[in-house]
């Protein structure tokens, strides 16, 4: 495309295949280090001699100006060899960035999942939770990695993954795939029951089916973006055993949408390779990024109807907190369908986007945990950190949530016990008629009516 159009005999022909060839050639000889496969190279000087024997002018040159031309060495080592670790290989393998960022959005979830009373969370169930969807979604990826191996190879960002440059055998690949799947399950199993299980074994097959489906429909984003947002449904079932509720949907939705955005945003960056593995993807299918801009531009639109749904769940205005990474994200995404309809530099726009995305799942997943904290703490119950000595159930909370409060409590016990003296008929409440009641409450109320009750 840079050359082409000044071409205006066979000499000027090859010396331009030649100047390609050396800028296409030199970066692919850089990541030779990085133990890029030799194979890329060799595909890479295939697919460019296939494409210029399509000109008709260039069957005039000579075979040995084009043919016989040899395909670049491969690096010489600067240094030692060193195998790299096996700690290093799993990680690849398992990509542990991936994966983490699965296990904090189930964290997430089960703080979700108790309304935000962190007193009320238990340590170890939080434990084997994490600990079990962290196993689950390693075993996604390894699965992931053994049926795509071939078509790695062909992309930079994947091509030093164990199986695809033959560092690895698929028979030991099954075995560590396999490992913690049945562990995470297990783990998930004994923390919350049968609901968590399954709904990770869901997020298991929904990942593999979109993994099958990468090289058949575009629409594999969409079957993607699902096992996102089963992620943290998985500690919020654990957390509270039911996900039948509309925090739930919000959960799902909340992750289900941010993908779009974060996902048409990372793929333009990765399009060439994209295209070199055989996958389908809508950067493929639309290298301008309109169609990209314009999910992207829907996708942030919809999400920006969970904080109102949040405030009127709630009846209150602190999730409009929540507008703030939502709007961000609306805002880069509106400037890149400005960009790709102006024809202007989608790549750099698409960036940025995927930057403002990455920002604004953790700014939403801790203003999310402190709108739950704050509602369960304050405004479902504002005389919760008072040290009032007439509530009973809010005392009976802090002594099993808070130990460090037992001193206090006991002078609150005290305290209450010289009240009930003056009243003695208060020990025998239940003996009381109606009418018995209503006279206490008229002479003397140091208690509401519901206390008495």
């Amino acid at each position: 495309a840079e050359y082409m159009g000044t071409v205006d005999s066979d000499c000027d022909l090859r010396a331009a295949m030649l100047r390609c060839g050396q800028r296409l050639v030199r970066p692919l000889v850089d990541l030779g280090a990085r133990r890029t496969p030799y194979a890329y190279v060799q595909h890479t000087m295939a697919s460019a001699n296939i494409h210029l024997s399509k000109f008709s002018s260039f069957s005039t040159i000579p075979p040995a100006a084009h043919d016989s031309v040899p395909l670049p060495p491969p690096p010489p080592p600067t240094s030692p060899s060193r195998p790299p670790s096996r700690f290093s290989v799993l990680s690849t393998f398992y990509k542990l960035k991936l994966v983490g960022q699965v296990t904090a959005t189930s964290f997430v979830g089960f703080v979700a999942g108790v309304g935000g009373a962190i007193g009320q969370i238990d340590p170890l169930s939080l434990l084997e939770v994490t600990a079990g969807t962290l196993a689950v979604a390693c075993s996604g990826s390894a699965f992931n990695q053994i049926y795509e191996r071939n078509s790695d190879k062909f992309m930079f960002r994947t091509a030093d993954r164990p199986l695809a440059n033959g560092s690895r055998t698929v028979a030991w690949g099954v075995g560590w795939g396999s490992l913690p799947l049945v562990a995470g399950s297990g783990l998930l199993y004994h923390a919350g029951g049968l609901l968590p299980t399954e709904i990770a074994l869901a997020t298991w097959a929904s990942y593999m089916l979109y993994t099958v489906s990468k090289p058949y429909t575009r629409f594999n984003t969409h079957l993607g973006a699902v096992v996102g947002g089963l992620s943290p449904l998985i500690g919020y079932a654990a957390a509270k055993g039911s996900i039948y509720d509309p925090y739930a949907a919000l959960l799902f939705g909340a992750i289900y949408l941010w993908q779009f955005p974060h996902f048409y945003g990372l793929s333009f960056s990765l399009g060439e390779q994209y295209k070199a593995a055989g996958l389908k993807m809508l950067c493929v299918e639309d290298p301008t990024g309109v169609r990209a801009a314009r999910g992207s531009l829907l996708a942030s639109g919809a999400a920006m109807g969970i904080p109102v749904t949040y405030m009127l769940l709630l009846h209150s205005l602190l999730p409009s907190l929540l507008f703030i990474p939502f709007g961000i994200m609306y805002v880069s995404a509106k400037k890149l369908h400005w960009v790709a309809s102006q024809g202007g530099n989608v790549k750099a726009a698409c960036y940025e986007l995927v930057q403002s995305c990455q920002r604004m799942i953790g700014c939403w997943a801790g203003l999310l945990m402190l709108v739950y904290f704050v509602h369960h703490y304050w405004e479902k119950d504002p005389h919760a950190f008072i040290d009032d000595p007439f509530r009973e159930v809010v005392m009976e909370d802090f002594q099993e949530s808070m130990p460090r409060f037992k001193p206090e409590l006991a002078k609150i016990e005290a305290k209450r016990a010289e009240e009930y003296s003056k009243f003695p008929e208060i020990y025998d409440v239940n003996k009381l008629t109606p009418e018995e009641k209503q006279r206490i409450l008229a002479t003397h109320d140091p208690y509401n009516k519901a206390t008495l009750d």
